[in-house]
């Protein structure tokens, strides 16, 4: 299957330390985009939502997937990937944070691959709406303070 890649980029009034807390506690992200995410395994050390750190996803009833963190450089980078459940296959997010004058830019790519041929496209627009419409909502909520 080819690889798929969702790039989506957002400017936030506030630091990237402010952006970071709030997208990489795995409950906050949660509501957010308006699903239900736990975090199931801490991270070491003082991080509970760094590299090691395992969150829930559940979809519906009895649908649930498991994304693990590998990557974790707080206030700029995040990196995950799906270990458990998913319908796609190689899925990879990238949260990547870049300080500019007036606040914080955010580069969120996820690239992953469809188990089912032609599929691409739908799964691609079932993980990009929740996710633009809670970022967008939050560029607005930080933008009216």
């Amino acid at each position: 299957m080819p690889l798929q890649c969702l790039v989506m980029d957002y400017h936030f009034p506030c630091s990237p330390e402010v952006l970071f807390e709030r997208l990489t506690d795995h409950e906050q992200f949660g509501k957010l985009i308006g699903q239900s995410i736990k975090r199931i395994q801490d991270g070491p050390e003082s991080t509970p939502n760094g590299v090691g750190s395992v969150r829930r996803i559940h979809l519906a009833p009895g649908i649930s997937f498991d994304e693990t963190v590998v990557d974790y450089e707080a206030p700029r980078r995040m990196v995950y990937r799906v270990s458990r459940g998913s319908p796609i296959k190689n899925h990879r997010g990238e949260l990547l944070f870049h300080a500019t004058d007036d606040g914080t830019r955010l580069v969120y790519r996820i690239e992953f691959a469809p188990k089912l041929p032609g599929t691409g496209w739908l799964l691609g627009k079932l993980i990009r709406g929740p996710l633009d419409k809670g970022l967008r909502k939050l560029q607005t909520a930080l933008a009216t303070g």
